[in-house]
C-alpha cells in the first residue's frame, strides 16, 4: 500500500462502527503512537492497518483499494509511459535526422555493419505497400484500439505480455505520426548482417519497438503455454 492510497483506506474505516485502536493486534496503541511521525512512520502504520483488517475480517473494499493502489493506475502509468517514451524517442530520432542530415546522407559508425542513412519510406515497415496511405491509417487506428483493448482484458497479471502489447503500439503510433504529418515514415538505421553480408532493410525506433514487441509475445505464448502444460500434468 503507498503512502497516497492512506488517507482513502482511513476514510473507508471510518464506514465501520468499531474504532480501529479495538481491531489492531496485541501492542497496536503503542505502533500507532510511535510510527505517525514522519513519511516512514505512515508507511509502517498503513501496513499495520492492513494486517488488522485481514485478521478483522472487515473491510474488504479496503483491501481492494490496496490492490487498487499497487496495480491500478500506477502500473498504467508504468505501462502507458513505456508507449510513450518509444513514441517520443522514435519522434526525437527522427526530428534529428531530418534537421541534420540530407536526404540520401550517410554516417558510418561501424563500417560496413552499422550506420546512419537518411532515408525515407511511403509504404510500410521496410517499404511494404508502398503509396497505399490510407489503408495505413485504418489499419494503425485498429491495430491501436485491438492493443489498447487486449492490454485491458488479457495482459492483467502478466507483466511481459502488458510491456511487449506497449512496445507495439508506441511502435504503430510513433511511424503513424509520421504518415499523419509527413506522408512518409522517416528510416534512418541502416545494418548489414555479417558473415551472410545480407543488407537488412533500412528501419527507425518505431520499426524497432515493434519487432521487440512481436518477439516478446512469442516468448509469451511459449512460456505460457509450458506453463499450462505443468498444470494440466
Amino acid at each position: 500500500m503507498t503512502l497516497d492510497c492512506l488517507p482513502l483506506t482511513l476514510l473507508l474505516l471510518k464506514r465501520h462502527s468499531t474504532p480501529l485502536s479495538s481491531r489492531l493486534p496485541a501492542g497496536g496503541n503503542e505502533l500507532h503512537a510511535s510510527y505517525l511521525s514522519g513519511i516512514n512512520g505512515a508507511l509502517r502504520f498503513s501496513y499495520i492497518t492492513h494486517l488488522a483488517l485481514k485478521r478483522a475480517h472487515i473491510g474488504v473494499d479496503v483491501l481492494k483499494w490496496n490492490v487498487i493502489c499497487r496495480t491500478g493506475v500506477f502500473g498504467l502509468f508504468i505501462y502507458y509511459g513505456l508507449a510513450a517514451f518509444v513514441i517520443i524517442l522514435d519522434q526525437f530520432t527522427k526530428w534529428l535526422v531530418v534537421k541534420n542530415m540530407e536526404l540520401g546522407e550517410k554516417i558510418s559508425i561501424a563500417d560496413p555493419y552499422l550506420g546512419l542513412l537518411s532515408h525515407r519510406n511511403k509504404g510500410a515497415a521496410w517499404g511494404m505497400l508502398e503509396g497505399q496511405m490510407w489503408l495505413f491509417y485504418i489499419v494503425t487506428v485498429v491495430v491501436a484500439i485491438g492493443i489498447i483493448y487486449f492490454f485491458h482484458k488479457e495482459a492483467k497479471g502478466q507483466p511481459l505480455f502488458g510491456v511487449s502489447l506497449m512496445f507495439l503500439l508506441g511502435g504503430a503510433i510513433g511511424n503513424f505520426i509520421d504518415r499523419l504529418w509527413r506522408k512518409e515514415v522517416v528510416d534512418f538505421v541502416d545494418v548489414t548482417i555479417p558473415v551472410i553480408n545480407y543488407d537488412f532493410p533500412i528501419f527507425n525506433v518505431a520499426d524497432a519497438a515493434l519487432t521487440v514487441g512481436v518477439i516478446m509475445i512469442i516468448i509469451h505464448i511459449i512460456l505460457d503455454e509450458k506453463k499450462n502444460k505443468k498444470k494440466v500434468s
